[in-house]
C-alpha cells in the first residue's frame, strides 16, 4: 500500500509526456496537409493562367501578352489562388516565343511563400513553393 502511495502521480507524467508527442505528431500532419493543399491550388492556378493566356491570344479581342507579367495573366492566376494569402503569391507569365499568335508558348510561373505554425514559433522562414506551366497558344 505505501508503493501505490509514493507512485501517484506518475500516470499523470507519463500521460502528459505522451500527449505532448501525440499533439506535435498531429499537429505535423495538419501541416503537412495544409502544405499539400497550398501546392495543389498553386498549381492549378499557375495552370489556369497558363490556359487563359493560351485561349487569349493575337486572334482574341481581349488578347493577353506577349508583354511580360501581363495584368490579365496575373488576375487569372490570383482569382484561382483567393484561397492564398495574396502577399505571399507571385505570379510571372512569359512568351518564349516571342509573341502570341497561334503556335506560339505562353509560360506562367507562380511562386508562394507557405508560412507553417512551425515556423511562426520557431522563427524559421516561410517555405517556397513554386509552380510552372507552360502551354501552346490556341487562338
Amino acid at each position: 500500500m505505501k508503493r501505490a502511495r509514493t507512485e501517484r502521480g506518475q500516470s499523470l507524467v507519463e500521460f502528459s509526456l505522451a500527449a505532448m508527442i501525440f499533439i506535435v505528431i498531429i499537429l505535423g500532419v495538419v501541416e503537412v496537409g495544409r502544405a499539400v493543399w497550398s501546392y495543389n491550388t498553386l498549381a492549378s492556378a499557375a495552370r489556369e493562367g497558363s490556359r487563359y493566356a493560351m485561349v487569349h491570344g493575337s486572334s482574341a479581342a481581349a488578347g493577353s501578352g506577349p508583354a511580360g507579367n501581363d495584368a490579365k495573366v496575373q488576375a487569372a492566376v490570383m482569382k484561382y489562388a483567393s484561397a492564398l494569402a495574396p502577399s505571399g503569391l507571385t505570379v510571372t507569365s512569359a512568351w518564349p516565343d516571342g509573341n502570341n499568335a497561334a503556335g506560339s508558348r505562353v509560360k506562367v510561373t507562380a511562386t508562394y511563400k507557405f508560412g507553417t505554425v512551425f515556423s511562426k514559433l520557431l522563427g524559421v522562414s516561410p517555405i517556397t513553393m513554386t509552380s510552372t506551366s507552360t502551354m501552346t497558344i490556341t487562338n
